[in-house]
């Protein structure tokens, strides 16, 4: 299972207080391509090409909490660049706040 979180780990407190007054969205069950041998062509455009979409798909929505859990397999190079994008998430949603 690879776990992408988008909170802002800085201030746990805040964060705390936000989860408690606002509560938090989560999608703990997507399937990426290597799904494939089960889920067929549902899953065939999510691809690491097509990670972008999921990703701001999850912003869009407001989720901030999601897993990937696909059947029978982990891709490591799927973990790293979802890794990279809540990074990079991490830093906007500093950089946004920050200019508030």
């Amino acid at each position: 299972m690879t776990i992408l979180c988008v909170v802002d780990l800085k201030n746990e407190r805040e964060n705390m207080e936000k989860v408690v007054s606002k509560g938090i969205k989560i999608d703990l069950h997507i399937h990426s391509e290597y799904s494939k041998n089960k889920d067929g062509q549902k899953v065939a455009e999510n691809t690491l090409n097509n990670l972008a979409v999921l990703v701001n798909g999850l912003v869009e929505n407001e989720v901030t909490m999601c897993a990937i859990t696909d059947h029978d397999t982990f891709n490591y190079e799927l973990y790293a660049e979802l890794k990279k994008e809540e990074l990079k998430t991490q830093l906007s949603q500093q950089l946004f706040a920050n200019k508030a």
